[in-house]
């Protein structure tokens, strides 16, 4: 086991009474459903170390990180990668700073912008679904920008061509930030496709979304040593002073079985999700094209002609999917899905087949294109009132608003509310939206 981890086992083995944080106090009774891993729920007792100025342990585990991820540094987030992400561009931009940024951003980066101080210049997916190094050259051409922030993989699975952006930022002399929330396993796989590996300056991972890990386990993976110096106060800055063990414990063992068995079981669930697309395009399925993540499964749903209702009807009893709207369903694929799992996922496929071809036509929306009015942060912090959806067109947002899942921006503070914006939110079952006071 890592060292985090044997540290904790230790802690518990020794059967001290706890008169510190948390308020359980490692009984099973203070929450019985619980009682199994109350134990490891610790605090920053001696011998644990300290995540924000860690000297031991903690230390030891991001350093143990490091060398897995192939990074310059990696460090330790229990708040999730938005934690990571706010670290990283303030690391990259400085307040009154730009970033090229993709609009496909998540709300996490966007929240930046007004805790920052930077605006957002944004760059807008092409025909492939993702930003394209031909918009990033356009928009480092055009104008100064401190740092261009990507998304890679999206939602979707599709994947950015890291190295030719890479290529143009360091022409530029501008890092490349890279939100990889849904892509920690890249690493991992036959070909390898982390964006740290392929020219990125900085990673924002998401471990516990594709890798054994609790909810909120994440890391900040750093490229560049220009970085390293100031990464773990800005870590502090966004980061709570009680990050949890429990998650953090988690990573020290999930690090572990990357290093035993990672690659062999990703290289097992890459040859299952071969499969998997094979027998859909067998049944009749148009899945997606270009470059994309080959453990994530992508069922795109207006491409086939597909009722949504009738996509969920298929698969509700049996499985449940990670994502699904009128463009498409979403499915994580990973190492520790059993047989089971995915003939259910073939007999939900299977029942859905007829419905292919039974939806209307559907005209897929771009991502909105809005006017900056004011700044982000000038805008997020104004004099605001709430509005109905119906009243607002015109107006200024005041908020930022990001259905979640996937917690893309549909409106952002300091832009203008436009009628295609208000459509979305309404589409979304937004009723009102804060508007800066006139």
């Amino acid at each position: 086991m890592g060292a985090l981890f044997d540290r904790e086992a230790a802690y518990i083995a020794a059967g001290r009474s706890r008169f510190h944080t948390p308020g359980h106090s490692g009984k099973a009774a203070a929450m019985p459903p619980f009682a199994p891993v109350l134990p490891y729920d610790l605090t920053e007792v001696e011998g644990l170390d300290s995540l924000y100025h860690a000297d031991g342990v903690l230390q030891a585990c991001e350093v143990r990180a490091a060398a897995i991820f192939g990074s310059r540094g990696s460090f330790l987030s229990a708040g999730g990668c938005s934690q990571a992400i706010k670290a990283m561009l303030s690391l990259a931009v400085s307040p009154g700073g730009r970033v090229a940024m993709g609009r496909n951003a998540h709300f996490s980066a966007v929240s930046a912008a007004g805790l920052i101080g930077f605006e957002p210049v944004w760059l807008y997916p092409g025909a492939s679904g993702v930003v394209e190094a031909r918009e990033v050259e356009a928009a480092l051409s055009e104008g100064s920008a401190d740092a261009v922030y990507l998304t890679s993989p999206d939602y979707y699975g599709r994947l950015c061509d890291i190295p030719a952006i890479a290529a143009v930022c360091r022409r530029f002399g501008t890092p490349l930030l890279v939100d990889n929330a849904h892509g920690s396993h890249l690493h991992f796989l036959k070909e390898e496709r982390h964006p740290l590996s392929l020219g990125a300056d900085m990673t924002a991972c998401s471990l516990h979304k594709t890798l054994p890990v609790l909810t909120g386990g994440a890391l900040l993976n750093i490229g560049r040593e220009a970085f390293l110096p100031d990464a773990r106060e800005r870590m502090a800055l966004f980061g709570s002073t009680s990050p949890s063990y429990l998650i953090m414990g988690s990573v020290d063992l999930c690090l572990d079985w990357l290093e035993r068995e990672g690659r062999a079981a990703f290289s097992r669930l890459e040859e299952r999700a071969d499969a998997l697309r094979d027998f859909a395009r067998r049944l009749g399925y148009a899945l997606p094209e270009g470059e994309c993540d080959p453990v994530r499964f992508t069922l795109p749903l207006a491409k086939n002609r597909i009722p949504v209702a009738d996509a969920m009807t298929a698969f509700r009893e049996t499985c449940m999917w990670e994502y699904c709207d009128e463009t498409a369903m979403v499915f994580i694929l990973t190492p520790f899905h059993e047989e089971e799992d995915f003939t259910r996922l073939g007999e939900g496929l299977s029942r859905l087949a007829p419905k292919m071809g039974t939806a209307a036509p559907l005209q897929i929306p771009g991502f909105p294109r809005a006017e900056a009015v004011l700044p982000v942060r000038e805008a997020l912090f104004a004099p605001a009132e709430s509005l109905p959806i119906g009243e607002a067109a015109g107006r200024v947002s005041a908020e930022l608003v990001c259905p979640c899942p996937p917690g893309i921006p549909v409106a952002v503070p300091g832009e203008r509310l436009e009628v295609e914006t208000l459509s979305l939110l309404q589409k979304s079952g937004r009723e009102r939206i804060r508007a800066v006071r006139i």
